[in-house]
């Protein structure tokens, strides 16, 4: 985009001298990543505050008063700016309200931020901001809604989507207008509901969110988006506000349930066996998973994360073989015949550390193995002999990842992984022996229901699809067929095709989470719930 500037420049938005922690690492990481400087802190007093407004509904909402003063947010606004950031001018400008929830600033104050030339500016404090404000920066006020406005706008953060027994709970980054979490959707992402704890979803979804920024400041940069032509939401959710006391004491009940169910499935485990068949893409793309010829299982513990190879004209199976005694996977290779018969289970790795997710791919010829070891601290990349078994170390990425995927497309080798909250990220070569290189884009998204691989990416008819797990509800839930629209080294996106679940006749019905291919054949996990003390003995 011509006409940019790096680093952007920005202010921030505050109604007190006080920053969070999740908002102070938003800050630190557009600085950090050099996409963007901060520029100014607008401090804003309001000189016509209303308290009556908050008196005249205290009874109404006592007990969420009280519940707040009981268990208090985890995140906590004790970061003094005036210390943290020194160097930075400050702004003190006066806000007027209007109603019960407006605020908007006199025509002086506007021209006071406007002579600043920013960028754009972030907002951490005030109500619905209205007027010409919205306009005092190149690219608005952007500002954090945590919460999934297509269901809930309002308040409290988090807390009607345990009400309302959700499983997931999503955030965005829009461009504010006038309208109450209607903005301009620049940045969405999702995480698991935790339904014990409204404090602890809140958490981790602040801390989530604090990439987005940046991740758009980085597309200002290159051009990859124009928020001018960009189009608000059409939410009609409706506006949600603080729950009375009746709403209090139903929530309560339905928290204190959820913690009984939650004790409750420490005494479950997951169960899980491998099947093969032959392979039909058609069919897995209009969200079915074709007939399974045989399934693998063990006593003692599991088999899970299968991937499939050929080598020397003979076929392998590759996957986790984990043990209840120990509560530790290792990697196990089964030959795989003609007839589909799995069998001859035989030892490939174990070390001290879980092994899982033994994911392979060739490059000049030869097989590589590039398994998840995450509690090694690192990521290593192995080279098989012809009947797939270790022969040395070749490379080692000094990353913690889960479930790492590589694909070569496009004259590249692209690896896919999962890292932190739910964070999708790639790294990219041309060489996979040699340096990795992070991609600029990381994290790709963030969603709970489509982020974490799921085993093979595949081509069908010149597209390239990624399935991904869906752990919404469980872990290993189903699994997401994702097509690549975009891959590069800058950009990366996807459109979600379909989900493949566990057929309801199969004895192990309750979730499938990993699926590969070879040639005219392809194998899937599948899960069921068993109690710990009876497990496969």
């Amino acid at each position: 985009m011509s006409g940019i500037h790096t680093p952007l420049k920005f202010a921030v938005l505050m109604d007190s001298n006080y920053l969070n922690e999740w908002q102070y690492k938003t800050i630190k990481e557009l600085e950090d990543k050099g996409v963007a400087q901060l520029d100014l802190i607008i401090i804003c007093k309001e000189i016509n505050n209303n308290s009556s407004v908050e008196k005249e509904n205290f009874s109404k909402n006592f007990i969420y008063r009280l519940w707040g003063k009981i268990f208090p947010p985890l995140l906590q606004a004790n970061l003094d700016f005036r210390e943290v950031f020194r160097n930075v001018n400050t702004l003190n400008l006066q806000v007027l309200r209007r109603g019960k929830y407006r605020h908007y600033f006199s025509e002086e104050d506007i021209k006071k931020v406007k002579v600043k030339n920013l960028d754009f500016i972030l907002r951490f404090g005030l109500n619905i901001i209205e007027g010409d404000i919205l306009n005092s920066s190149k690219f608005g006020i952007w500002s954090f809604h945590h919460g999934d406005e297509r269901k809930y706008r309002g308040r409290p953060a988090n807390f009607w989507e345990i009400y309302d027994n959700q499983d997931t709970v999503g955030g965005i980054l829009q461009v504010l207008n006038e309208k109450l979490d209607s903005g301009i959707i620049l940045e969405r992402w999702s995480i698991k509901n935790k339904k014990t704890s409204v404090r602890k979803s809140y958490k981790e979804l602040c801390l989530s969110g604090i990439v987005f920024p940046r991740k758009v400041c980085q597309k200002i940069i290159e051009g990859s988006i124009d928020i001018a032509n960009l189009k608000p939401s059409k939410t009609q959710a409706k506006i949600k506000y603080l729950p009375n006391n009746f709403q209090m004491i139903n929530f309560i009940l339905k928290i204190s349930i959820n913690k009984v169910i939650s004790y409750i499935e420490r005494f479950y485990q997951d169960d899980w066996k491998v099947g093969v068949g032959k392979l039909d893409f058609k069919t897995i793309l209009e969200g079915k998973i074709p007939q399974i010829n045989n399934w693998y299982e063990v006593k003692g513990g599991f088999v899970a994360d299968p991937f499939i190879s050929r080598s020397n004209n003979n076929y392998f199976i590759l996957a986790e073989r984990y043990i209840n005694k120990i509560k530790k996977g290792h990697l196990v290779r089964l030959d795989l015949s003609k007839g589909l018969d799995i069998s001859n289970e035989s030892e490939l790795m174990n070390l001290n550390t879980h092994l899982s997710y033994p994911n392979i791919f060739k490059f000049e010829s030869r097989n590589y193995l590039i398994p998840e070891n995450k509690l090694s601290g690192s990521t290593k990349i192995y080279e098989l002999d012809d009947d797939l078994k270790i022969k040395k170390i070749v490379n080692e990425i000094k990353k913690q990842l889960a479930d790492p995927t590589v694909v070569f497309y496009k004259d590249m080798y692209w690896m896919f992984a999962l890292e932190g909250f739910d964070n999708l990220v790639c790294w990219y070569t041309t060489n996979p022996l040699g340096k990795w290189k992070e991609h600029i884009a990381n994290p790709l998204k963030i969603d709970i229901s489509k982020s974490r691989p799921a085993g093979d990416f595949f081509f069908f008819k010149d597209s390239l699809y990624r399935p991904s797990m869906d752990c919404s509800k469980s872990y290993g839930e189903k699994i997401a067929i994702n097509k690549v629209k975009i891959l590069n080294t800058r950009e990366y996106e996807e459109e979600f095709i379909c989900y493949l679940n566990a057929n309801s006749d199969w004895e192990y019905n309750q979730g499938v989470h990993n699926i590969s291919f070879c040639e005219d054949y392809f194998v899937i996990d599948a899960k069921k719930r068993v109690f710990k003390n009876f497990f496969h003995e």
